[in-house]
C-alpha cells in the first residue's frame, strides 16, 4: 500500500530544511580552540 501522495512531497519538502537547519554562526568544530 503506497502512501498518499500528499505525504510524499511534504515528507520530502521537511526533510530538506529540516536536515541543514540555519547556522548564522559558523561552527566551532572547524575552528581550533585558543591555545
Amino acid at each position: 500500500m503506497p502512501p498518499p501522495p500528499t505525504s510524499s512531497p511534504r515528507r520530502s519538502r521537511r526533510s530538506a530544511p529540516a536536515s541543514r537547519p540555519p547556522s548564522p554562526r559558523p561552527s566551532p568544530c572547524w575552528r581550533p580552540p585558543p591555545t
